[in-house]
C-alpha cells in the first residue's frame, strides 16, 4: 500500500509538469499522539521525542504547490542523505527542473555536486553559519557560497521562496490534524502519505 500511495502521490503531481521547473525540499515531523507538538512549529522538542514522531520528506513544486514526491521515514532520519532521492524520483518523472531550494538541513559539498551532475543549473540549499569561503574554490558548493556572502540580495531574491513548502506543511497539519492516528509503523507511514495525496488532490481541484 505504501508504494502504490506514493506512486500516486507522483502520478497526480505530472499535471503541472509542463508548468514547472522548480522544487523545494524539506521535512516534517507528526506526532503519535494529539498533543505532541502543534503545527505552529516545525519540530516541537519541549513535548515530542524524535522517536515519538514520524517524519516525511518531500519535493514539492513551487507554483502550483503539488507534491511532486514524498518518502515517509522514522523521526531520527536526517534531511541531507534524503536529497538525492527526492531529486532522482522527481527528474525520472518527467520534470524539467531547473531549480531547487531546500534549507540548511540538506548542506552539503556533495549535495551541491549532485544537482550540478544532475544539471540543475540553480540551487540554492542554504549554508551552515561555520561555511567558510575559500577564494580559490571552483567546487558547485563554493561558488554558491560566494553568491551568498557576497551577493545576499540575489541570494534571497531566489531562496525567498522555500517559505512555500512552511505554507504546504502549514496547511497539510490544519486541514487533517497535526498528529497520526495509526499505531503500527506502517499503517502510520499509509496514513502520512494519504494527507499528502489528498492534499496534491486539492491542488488539482483548484485548477481543473
Amino acid at each position: 500500500m505504501t508504494k502504490i500511495l506514493s506512486r500516486l502521490i507522483q502520478i497526480s503531481s505530472l499535471a503541472f509538469i509542463d508548468s514547472e521547473d522548480t522544487i523545494i525540499c524539506d521535512s516534517t515531523w507528526l506526532g503519535h499522539h494529539m498533543y505532541h507538538g502543534g503545527y505552529h512549529l516545525v519540530y516541537d522538542k519541549e513535548h515530542c521525542a524524535l522517536d515519538k514522531c514520524t517524519k516525511v520528506h518531500i519535493a514539492c513544486l513551487k507554483n502550483s504547490k503539488a507534491i511532486a514526491f514524498a518518502k515517509v521515514t522514522e523521526g531520527t532520519v536526517h534531511d541531507s542523505p534524503m536529497l538525492k532521492e527526492l531529486v532522482m524520483n522527481v527528474i525520472n518523472n518527467g520534470f524539467n527542473i531547473k531549480n531547487l531550494l531546500a534549507d540548511a538541513g540538506y548542506s552539503s559539498k556533495a549535495n551541491y555536486s549532485f544537482c550540478n551532475h544532475v544539471n540543475i543549473s540553480n540551487v540554492f540549499i542554504d549554508f551552515q553559519e561555520r561555511a567558510k569561503l575559500r577564494p580559490d574554490g571552483r567546487t558547485p558548493w563554493m561558488k554558491q557560497l560566494k553568491v551568498f556572502k557576497e551577493n545576499p540580495d540575489v541570494w534571497h531574491e531566489k531562496y525567498r521562496y522555500r517559505v512555500v513548502v512552511e505554507g504546504i506543511f502549514s496547511c497539510i497539519k490544519k486541514k487533517h490534524v497535526n498528529y497520526l492516528r495509526s499505531r503500527q509503523t506502517d499503517s502510520r507511514f499509509n496514513e502520512l502519505l494519504l494527507k499528502i495525496l489528498v492534499h496534491n488532490l486539492t491542488v488539482i481541484g483548484r485548477y481543473f
